[in-house]
């Protein structure tokens, strides 16, 4: 008798109700955003993130700015919208991982950032480091196999 109940117009009635009746994973988005500066450097980066795992990022952009006259002239300001290669940001980490290359003229020119924060307590920021690297490979540099120039400093992130 109770095989009876579960027919066909029973079982399709239960399909659609299954979605309401088992609880989803908390889902939310917000975004985070990023600063650090020190004598010679400065960057800001911002993305829109959902949390949890498997999180999404959209939107990654950064703007790095550097002071120092042996940085060629065209990458002393230089934008890294989109050249995200990796995050991690999970609980109260955040680690944002830009990387841009470039052909000018017949030099090969890149320049790494990483920003890279923990939660602090009693801080309503997360506060940690950022590492610029540049690396040059001009004519005048390309027999010493290129120079690496790096920048550090001190970076907070909000998070939304």
């Amino acid at each position: 008798m109770p095989l009876r109940f579960f027919r066909l117009p029973h079982l399709a009635a239960l399909a659609l109700l299954y979605p309401w009746l088992v609880p989803a994973p908390a889902l939310a988005s917000g975004g985070v955003s990023c600063n650090g500066k020190s004598v010679a450097a400065e960057i800001t980066a911002s993305a829109g993130v959902e949390h949890g795992w498997g999180a999404a990022v959209s939107d990654p952009a950064a703007q790095i700015t550097l002071n120092d006259k042996e940085v060629p002239e065209d990458l002393r300001a230089t934008p890294l919208a989109l050249t995200l290669v990796h995050h991690w940001i999970f609980g109260d980490d955040v680690k944002l991982h830009f990387i841009r290359e470039g052909l000018q003229g017949k030099a090969v020119r890149v320049v790494e950032a990483v920003i890279e924060t923990r939660n602090v307590p009693d801080a309503a920021e997360l506060r940690g480091t950022f590492t610029i690297h540049v690396f040059d490979m001009d004519p005048p540099h390309d027999a010493e196999g290129g120079r690496v120039l790096e920048f550090k400093g001190e970076a907070s992130c909000l998070m939304e």
